[in-house]
């Protein structure tokens, strides 16, 4: 029987914790039960409420910060996250984005996490991924497909909605980060460790990501039974192969961007 070092309980302790308060928030029970069309007890929607309530608070306010925890008391086996030294830059850069619209309490304590992480990297102490040759072409085909993407729309493409769009997912960066660590770094570290091969990781990362989006399940059935699904599986499969959570942070970036700007 393998033994857990102190390191790899509390990080997977984290992983439970981060991973309950994001799959909670979307509030999958209340919405399977709308869905299915199955009456909930007045009691038991309160109940529900309440838990909704609690996990968003908990989700937009300390999720980050307890993400970037994570990363910095892991700085000596990143290898096993997935994370390298792009992904660590733009989640220091992300506390910005995060402060910008959390000031206080959790944005002011956010703003700590990149002079802490500098200290650290000046001082060697990150160790981080090393990904493979193929992240740099999987990221280049991203951006290549991303602007084809835009010239699809080109006929609708105003400077003003550009701009809004950009704003929009801007917002969602810090939580694009948080979900990209939940599902692709500390769930893979977790089920590298139970011995788990790559596609069955890549299958219950997608399940447990496309749960994550239950919110979805009512108000945009196509997104949260079809297009979350694939998506779910290609960001695994990204990681799998490229063994980084930078390039499939940044298809999810991009496909949030798409999407939301085909929605308008």
């Amino acid at each position: 029987m393998k033994t857990w070092t102190k390191l790899q309980i509390f990080t997977s302790i984290a992983l439970f914790v981060l991973m309950a308060i994001r799959i909670l928030a979307a509030d999958p029970i209340s919405n399977l039960g709308q869905f299915f069309g199955i009456s909930i007890s007045p009691s038991w929607v309160e109940n529900l409420k309440v838990i909704r309530d609690l996990t968003n608070y908990l989700l937009f306010g300390w999720s980050f910060i307890l993400v970037g925890i994570v990363i910095m008391v892991n700085r000596s086996d990143l290898q096993s996250l997935n994370i390298d030294p792009g992904f660590v830059a733009i989640f220091g850069a992300g506390s910005l984005t995060y402060w910008t619209y959390y000031r206080w309490p959790s944005g002011w304590i956010a703003l700590l996490i990149p002079f802490a992480m500098y200290i650290l990297y000046k001082k060697r102490e990150f160790k981080f991924v090393k990904a493979e040759p193929i992240a740099g072409r999987i990221t280049m085909i991203l951006v290549i497909g991303f602007f084809l993407g835009l010239l699809l729309k080109y006929d609708s493409l105003t400077v003003e909605k550009t701009l809004w769009v950009a704003h929009l997912v801007a917002t969602q960066i810090p939580f694009i980060l948080i979900e990209e660590v939940i599902f692709r770094s500390l769930l893979w570290e977790f089920l590298v460790n139970l011995n788990w091969s790559g596609p069955k990781i890549v299958g219950l990362q997608a399940i447990l990501f496309w749960l994550s989006h239950s919110n979805y399940m009512v108000t945009d059935p196509v997104f949260f039974w079809i297009t979350t699904p694939i998506a779910s599986i290609i960001l695994g499969i990204i990681v799998w192969r490229s063994k980084s959570i930078t390039a499939s942070l940044f298809a999810h970036m991009f496909f949030n961007y798409l999407f939301t700007f085909y929605q308008i």
